[in-house]
């Protein structure tokens, strides 16, 4: 057929992975190297979940064993499948070049699953570059129509986030209600028809809400002892001291989503296995910002020093020590909220130039491109998402239905004072 006819074989194309330090590795189209493969696709079907996996190197087989990247778990293939539409056929084992479906395993879209390393015994430190998970930007919640409904949309509302890395799953703090979050209204919009249509569930949406972003613009200095007392058993004693900082050193970058940390302390002041527990720490306290409560990023968190205590010093106390330290240090840290910007692109008749033009600056706005072509307007422009809710209503009437517009992420930016943040 075509595909043979003009596709490359697996074997003409060169793919890499990325290891742990940034390095490339290309990867060998070869059944007896460690394997390397990807996950491109997760289906919740009635026999379970369902994983569609590409093999780039080594084999897969009934009965292997092999580790996700992302979670650090091994994981054993027990049902091997080759696809068709109608009919997948189980198979014993499959080589690189080939896409096949396994069933039961505990992965999510865009997993890598490797092998182990010959030369160490552990899993091999590769992943693929699969596709860009666009961070989510709306937000709604979901009523059931009886609260008895709850866990029963709990389960499935958590079988499609693990079928669409795109799609958050959470819950709203102040209705209590589940709140999906994902990367536009009509999305979500469509996630609560499936609920209808695939499982008898209608529910209530509600009004679409922005997903704001924090991050600071000052480097502060934290310092923080956590001391508790039990009475009779262990407390928790430890400190923590360091620098929080914008990344670029104060450079902001408003699309940055990383936060880095640096394991600056010297001379065993805080001991190695409680050096983890600081950063999970830190970035517990930075999963909810001072000002909305959205994800701070764009930060570099540097750990300086501590102290620690022969009896009562634990994971569990420098946890909750760098979590203390670094709440209170964002909060001095001169904070702003960050809104996403959208890049609009817009098709109407020349007619209408001025009346769409002056609507989106009128939103807070700005052109980037305007031209007239075959009597037709094209505008783009960059403007606030919280703007534009309405925009498709208002764009019909502004062309009498002739117009026609298209939107994307294109970053975020400070909340202009005197703006207000419904979130």
């Amino acid at each position: 057929g075509a595909v043979v006819d003009y596709l490359p074989h697996p074997g003409e194309v060169v793919n890499t992975a990325t290891s742990d330090d940034g390095s490339e590795h290309a990867l060998v189209t070869d059944r007896t190297e460690p394997t390397v493969a990807f996950v491109f696709k997760v289906d919740e079907t009635r026999f379970g979940n369902l994983a569609q996996i590409r093999i780039y190197q080594g084999a897969l087989q009934r009965g292997q064993s092999c580790f996700s990247r992302r979670s650090g778990k091994r994981l054993r293939i027990s049902r091997l499948l080759r696809l068709h539409p109608d009919d997948p056929t189980p198979i014993e084992h499959a080589s690189a070049g080939e896409i096949v479906g396994v069933f039961g395993l505990a992965v999510e879209s865009g997993d890598t699953l490797v092998g182990e390393d010959p030369r160490t015994g552990r899993a091999l430190e590769l992943d693929v570059a699969g596709f860009e998970i666009p961070e989510p930007v709306v937000s709604r919640t979901l009523r059931p129509p009886r609260d008895a409904d709850l866990e029963t949309l709990g389960k499935i509302l958590a079988r499609f986030a693990r079928e669409d890395p795109s799609l958050r799953v959470g819950v709203d703090a102040a209705s209590g209600l589940p709140l999906i979050s994902g990367t536009g209204a009509l999305q979500l919009a469509l996630y609560a028809e499936r609920l209808g249509d695939e499982h008898d569930l209608t529910v209530e949406l509600g009004s679409p809400r922005v997903t704001y972003r924090e991050t600071i613009t000052a480097e502060v200095h934290f310092e923080h002892l956590h001391r508790k007392q039990s009475g009779g058993g262990s407390g928790q004693y430890a400190g923590v001291s360091g620098i929080v900082r914008p990344i670029d050193n104060g450079e902001l970058r408003f699309d940055e989503t990383e936060i880095r940390f640096v394991d600056g302390v010297r001379g065993g002041a805080i001991p190695r296995p409680f050096i983890d527990a600081c950063d999970r720490g830190f970035r517990d306290a930075l999963g909810a910002g001072p000002l909305v409560g959205g994800p701070v990023v764009g930060v570099e968190v540097e750990l300086l020093d501590g102290k620690t205590h022969p009896v009562d010093s634990s994971d569990l106390a420098f946890h909750i020590a760098a979590r203390d330290a670094m709440r209170e240090a964002l909060s001095r840290a001169r904070p702003v909220i960050l809104e996403p910007i959208m890049r609009v692109e817009v098709d109407a008749p020349e007619a209408c130039f001025g009346a769409v033009g002056s609507n989106l600056v009128r939103h807070r706005g700005s052109i980037v491109d305007s031209r007239t072509v075959d009597a037709r307007a094209l505008i783009v422009a960059r403007v606030p998402l919280a703007e534009l809710f309405d925009f498709a209503t208002e764009l019909d009437s502004l062309t009498g239905g002739r117009g026609t517009h298209s939107m994307s992420l294109d970053g975020h930016a400070p909340v202009p004072a005197g703006v207000t943040v419904d979130a």
